[in-house]
């Protein structure tokens, strides 16, 4: 493979990572409306042809707990 390519792959990869930790961020907090949390993560879900990377080590931004203990649920 192309060096370039593989720089590019992986600044993408990391950038996903990033946008899933801050997702996961915005999720958990109490004081953002429900439907900003939404558009938080339509924005970093992967497409259906896409396999997910279960190993980056960002949390899931669904079933987040939140600081009171509930669940967020959209």
């Amino acid at each position: 493979m192309d060096e370039k390519f593989l720089k590019m792959e992986n600044e993408l990869t990391t950038l996903k990572n990033q946008m899933q930790t801050l997702v996961a961020y915005i999720a958990s907090r109490d004081d953002v409306p429900d439907h900003f949390a939404a558009m938080a993560v339509g924005l970093v879900h992967t497409s259906v042809n896409e396999v997910p990377d279960v190993g980056s080590g960002a949390p899931s931004p669904i079933g987040i707990r939140r600081s009171s203990g509930t669940e967020k649920t959209n």
